[in-house]
């Protein structure tokens, strides 16, 4: 029953939500080649060079993807104002001349209430385009892990039905269920992309667009539109719409089974292991445990790749697992367990420790009284820029700029002012870098020798922190200008570019003579 509370109440879905992440990561699949992303990426950006596009361009867009023979064409993009008369004109033509295989979104959008409470209210295209054009929700909602999982079939409004955007592009009628959890198993890099920019020019292969259906969004990191999802991390939502797609396409919708058959496997296996347990030693209880979820890990990998079902296997180890703690506390002594409960302890407070140590931000180092590292923590790897098979065994001195590499006694003593709160050294790292830090030494006496533990800080981060902590993900601080982070986006679509044209690319690195001067 306790483990049944848990399951029915959600209290198994993180464990559970990363147990699927991992199957589709072993079980990848390929798209089905039946739909194509017209992306608004930063090349079409750069050479369009204004923001919103004009709405003309989304008409010629649409103009040349109809004539190269899409079979349906969505527009992941807010029309629910209106633009220029004549922008707007252009593009409802179009619509019009699309005879209904276009497909507008609809976005559902939170507001507070006359009465202070919460409601929703719906955008819809302007009266012009949804008269020529289907319409279909795009919202996504998080599960409590923060990631897209779901996505619906269908949303009601106003005693109305609309499809989801992925749900329209397949055309079936109906499906049997309201929504279903993505597969993220299929590789976001296999589907089929054309930047909108070559679009507008007409240097696609047609042949790619024949018979297909298209979704043109935004994919540019710098317009934001980017949400978590399992296994691809930050993606946009024009792509998660492709991938939902790609489910119902491939029959790959996948759905939960039903907590009753989950439960029912779950109670026989445990009245099928329980007595056994308490049988059989420890180790092999311990091995039938380990053996046992491994298999419920491959069934349910299997079923997740022949069939569109996921099966909940948490909660049936854990029922094994605690079946098997149950049946070894049941065999052994009072006096054990509390040996068994002591060592537990002590070994829970080690491990604490050594997480305290592991993950401080400050650097940790032991040293013996003559000044030999015994032992450091990953922080102070960091600070230091060396790896612990290069300073484990060395001399203090080789990291502090003040201090010679053969010292020890007091000259060592001194220097690091033992049990006298914390004063400045300088630091040096494994390059030759000389930065200004922060020490504090504390003494522990072991049996017959005495241990020394350095809390180190580099001081250089604190006037920095709170800037490179709101820094902007893309640009640089000081001139705001694109950084590395963005330079790589733009070389690997310059990348991209080169190899569909067929063109050679450069990188050109330009240096400004008396930068000084221009600077003042």
């Amino acid at each position: 029953m306790f483990v049944a509370g848990i399951y029915l109440f959600g209290g198994l879905d993180f464990v559970e939500n990363h147990l699927t992440d991992w199957r589709f990561r072993i079980i990848e699949r390929d798209a089905s080649d039946t739909l194509v992303v017209v992306e608004i990426d930063p090349i079409s950006l750069n050479e369009i060079d204004v923001w919103p596009l004009p709405r003309g361009l989304y008409a010629v867009a649409l103009d040349k993807l109809l004539a190269a023979g899409a079979d349906g064409v969505a527009i992941n993009v807010d029309f629910s104002t209106s633009s220029s008369s004549a922008e707007d004109k252009m593009l409802q033509l179009s619509l019009a001349q699309s005879r209904g295989k276009v497909i507008l979104p609809i976005f559902k959008q939170p507001a507070e209430g006359t009465d202070g409470g919460r409601e929703y209210i719906i955008s819809l295209p302007i009266q012009q385009f949804r008269e020529h054009a289907q319409l279909a929700f795009i919202n996504v909602q998080p599960e409590t892990d923060g990631l897209i999982r779901r996505m619906s079939v269908r949303e009601s409004w106003n005693k109305q039905t609309f499809p989801s955007l992925s749900f329209a592009l397949t055309k079936a009628t109906d499906f049997e269920f309201n929504s279903f959890f993505i597969d993220y198993g299929i590789r976001k890099d296999s589907i089929p992309r054309i930047s909108f920019v070559d679009i507008l020019r007409g240097t696609f292969d047609k042949s790619t667009i024949t018979g297909k259906q298209v979704i043109i969004g935004v994919t540019a990191v710098e317009l934001g539109n980017q949400l978590a999802v399992p296994v691809h991390y930050a993606t946009s939502g024009t792509l998660i719409q492709a991938i939902a797609y790609e489910s119902l396409a491939q029959k790959r919708a996948l759905l939960p089974l039903a907590p009753t058959p989950v439960l029912i496997l779950t109670f026989l296996l445990a009245l099928f292991l329980a007595p056994r347990f308490k049988e059989w030693s420890w180790r092999r209880g311990l091995a039938i445990v380990i053996l046992t979820s491994a298999p419920l890990f491959s069934l349910a990998l299997v079923a997740q790749y022949l069939t569109p079902v996921l099966i909940d296997i948490t909660p049936l180890i854990l029922l094994i697992s605690i079946s098997y703690g149950v049946a070894l506390v049941h065999r052994i002594d009072q006096q054990a367990v509390g040996l068994m409960f002591q060592g537990i302890e002590i070994r829970r407070r080690d491990m604490m420790m050594r997480n305290v140590v592991e993950n401080s931000f400050d650097g940790i180092i032991t040293i013996d009284d003559k000044g030999i590292i015994e032992s450091i923590n990953p922080a102070a790897l960091g600070l230091f820029e060396y790896s612990s098979e290069n300073i484990l065994g060395q001399h203090m001195g080789m990291i502090f700029s003040g201090l010679r590499e053969e010292s020890e006694g007091k000259e060592l003593f001194d220097f690091l002012r033992i049990g006298q709160g914390s004063h400045d050294i300088e630091g040096r790292s494994s390059n030759g870098r000389i930065f200004p830090g922060e020490v504090e030494v504390t003494e522990i006496q072991m049996d017959d020798r005495r241990v020394l533990t350095a809390f180190i800080r580099d001081i250089t981060e604190r006037s920095n922190l709170k800037a490179e902590l709101e820094h902007h993900a893309l640009h640089d601080t000081l001139t705001d200008l694109p950084n590395r982070t963005l330079f790589f986006d733009r070389l690997d679509r310059a990348i991209i570019s080169a190899r569909r044209s067929r063109h050679s690319l450069a990188v050109l690195l330009i240096d400004l003579n008396r930068f000084k001067g221009v600077n003042d």
